[in-house]
């Protein structure tokens, strides 16, 4: 696993975030007591799986990120700054501990409609928690500054942390096409404006064969449209690198 890791951020510069879910070994290891509610869905791995990272105050969420940036020390893979919580389900006490800790970019907001399957799934909270804490953010929803209180709001003041929109969501819940439909409705063909963001993720240790059929597809159609190439306006980036292309405002919160 150190080299299926490692070798893609040493050879093709690819970053190592952060995105865990609060298991109760991992909560214990931080010297916190552990919470098995309140959940997102019944927990099919350990306890703690389904649990909202919102569950654990600001300090406590501190002392999480803090565990999590030694066990990356400790096999040298540097302090992560990039962030996805667990079932998306940041908060913002949870995004203003990101920002305590040196974090640049969170990747929680999602595009829940693609999320259907959830929806109506009895006992499971995943698709209704989404739809209201990520009520305004679609399949083009692009990268802002969230205020200190509000997820949803780039007023000032602001967290500190840019969030870069999932609009893609991930493809466990899209196929091929419904990633190339997603491109499509953030970019017509024509000369760009202003700069857009498209993000799709998936589970690598779950990554089935027809979900890397699905990832294959849809980069076989982005790498035909490729800038480096002279074919269209995609450049492949970092979450890091976010920040660069759309700056911090002045007016922040960042705590030290």
């Amino acid at each position: 696993m150190d080299y299926a890791v490692r070798m893609p951020r040493d050879e093709w510069h690819d970053e190592i975030g952060l995105h865990f879910h609060p298991y109760c070994h991992f909560v214990e290891a931080a010297g916190l007591t552990c919470r098995t509610s309140p959940t997102y869905a019944t927990s099919w791995r350990d306890p703690g799986y389904t649990v909202f990272c919102g569950a654990y105050t600001e300090d406590e969420f501190l002392t999480l990120l803090r565990t999590a940036d030694a066990l990356f020390e400790m096999n040298g893979l540097g302090k992560p700054v990039t962030f996805r919580a667990g079932g998306w389900s940041l908060e913002a006490h949870t995004l203003r501990a990101l920002a305590a800790d040196g974090f640049v970019a969170d990747t929680s907001a999602n595009d829940w409609m693609r999320l259907e399957e959830w929806a109506g799934v009895e006992g499971t909270s995943l698709y209704e928690w989404n739809r209201m804490q990520w009520a305004s953010i679609d399949e083009r929803s692009q990268p802002y500054w969230p205020n200190t209180e509000d997820l949803l709001s780039d007023e000032a003041p602001h967290a500190g942390v840019l969030e870069v929109p999932d609009n893609g969501i991930l493809a466990d819940y899209v196929t091929t096409q419904e990633m190339i439909e997603i491109l499509d409705a953030n970019w017509d063909g024509g000369a760009l404006p202003e700069p857009r963001q498209l993000s799709i993720g998936y589970h690598p240790p779950s990554l089935s064969v027809s979900y890397h059929a699905r990832i294959d597809g849809a980069l076989d159609h982005i790498d035909q449209l490729l800038a480096v190439n002279d074919e269209g306006p995609i450049v492949y980036a970092t979450l890091s690198e976010m920040q660069l292309v759309w700056p911090e405002p002045t007016t922040s919160a960042r705590r030290d």
